[in-house]
């Protein structure tokens, strides 16, 4: 179950179709990096709206050579 796993986020978006298909387009954005990502910040963004509002998935290079093969 979805909603147990995400921490801060309201148990009927976690569950929902729209952030479902965010998290996927992030799982391919991820594999389909090559050869890396050494820059820090922000990465890689995934946007989805649901109920009316825009909410957005960011994935951090906080230190080192993350993503890195």
């Amino acid at each position: 179950m979805m909603s147990q796993t995400v921490k801060g986020i309201n148990p009927e978006l976690a569950e929902s179709k729209e952030f479902s298909a965010a998290v996927v387009n992030m799982s391919q954005k991820v594999k389909a990096i090559q050869g890396g990502v050494v820059q820090g910040g922000n990465v890689l963004r995934s946007e989805f709206y649901y109920q009316g509002q825009k909410y957005r998935i960011d994935l951090e290079n906080n230190y080192g050579h993350n993503l890195r093969q």
